[in-house]
């Protein structure tokens, strides 16, 4: 019940964690937080099975390990009804995912360059 009830929220939030467009790391999309039913060492591998289950490519380099069987990712969808689409596909995937939430995490902008810095 309460999983169920966290997954809704989640993607009922799903537009929060689009990418801004001077997001320049995943391009269009959204950024998530999968807690996996299985564990998944290759990344690589994981991708590929959250692009086939959501419909949605995942971004180069989009997969980060951050907890035992959770993976924040980078979705790339062309705008918000998109990424909602495609977290829905997600969540449907029982087999894959148990979780699927908003990557809400705050992220350190990117350093100035030394010539703007002076």
């Amino acid at each position: 019940m309460l999983a169920s009830l966290v997954l809704a929220f989640g993607v009922g939030l799903a537009a929060c964690a689009c990418a801004s467009a001077d997001d320049d790391r995943a391009g269009p999309g959204c950024r998530v937080q999968v807690r996996t039913a299985a564990d998944w060492p290759d990344t690589a591998a994981l991708a590929g099975r959250v692009a086939t289950a959501s419909g949605a490519s995942v971004a180069r380099g989009g997969v980060a390990v951050i907890g035992p069987r959770w993976f924040a990712l980078s979705l790339q969808a062309d705008g918000d009804a998109a990424c909602r689409q495609a977290l829905d596909r997600l969540a449907a995937d029982r087999g894959l995912a148990l979780d699927v939430l908003p990557d809400t995490t705050r992220r350190r902008p990117p350093s100035p360059d030394r010539a703007s810095a002076r």
